[in-house]
């Protein structure tokens, strides 16, 4: 792909694209699907993002939330952050910003953040790092 709105690839950098925590093989109209076994999978998510490489020929990592899909009004939440290379090989992400609705917290060095939940209702968490994608948002329900 050359452009996708204004952006267009230059040098090193460009659109790529993840399935899953794995960058995709084959180019993303390829009929024999990203990683050349076939079409993707109802339910399937893709993440479409622009690649910096490092100096290993690499793209930034991508980062990923996990954590409790309910908690109550004031308690806290831990949530793990981990980025992904182009493999889907995962580290834990020290000093990553975790936003729950309004509320904000700071990973540590294992890669956890304590956020105490804001306000009744659904949630939006997320995770974001200079120099890295940031997290798709997941849902949690605060009661």
């Amino acid at each position: 792909m050359r452009r996708i709105g204004s952006d267009r690839a230059r040098g090193s950098a460009g659109w790529v694209y993840k399935v899953g925590r794995r960058a995709g093989t084959t180019g993303a109209a390829d009929p024999s699907g990203p990683f050349g076994r076939g079409k993707l999978k109802r339910g399937a998510r893709v993440l479409w993002f622009w690649c910096v490489q490092n100096t290993g020929q690499a793209c930034q990592r991508t980062l990923e939330v996990s954590s409790a899909s309910t908690v109550t009004v004031g308690s806290v939440l831990s949530v793990t952050v981990r980025g992904y290379d182009d493999s889907g090989r995962g580290i834990v992400i020290p000093d990553a910003t975790v936003r729950l609705g309004r509320a904000m917290a700071v990973t540590g060095s294992s890669g956890v953040a304590q956020v105490t939940a804001p306000s009744a209702g659904t949630l939006r968490l997320t995770a974001e790092r200079d120099g890295m994608v940031r997290s798709w948002p997941e849902k949690v329900t605060v009661r």
